[in-house]
């Protein structure tokens, strides 16, 4: 299997991340989704470490 952008993200394993690509469809849609919105898919504390992770700083 290939490595996706999601296994760098501390808290998302295969489910998560299944469960991620089934509701948005892409890691794009992904990457543009609010914290609000990742939360009505996982609990807060890894909706906020998808959402830091695709918004930190550089």
């Amino acid at each position: 299997m290939r490595g996706s952008t999601l296994d760098k993200i501390e808290g998302i394993g295969d489910k998560r991340r299944a469960e991620l690509l089934r509701h948005f469809g892409s890691i794009e849609n992904i990457r543009q989704a609010s914290e609000q919105e990742l939360t009505r898919v996982l609990p807060r504390n890894a909706a906020q470490a998808v959402y830091d992770f695709f918004h930190k700083e550089d």
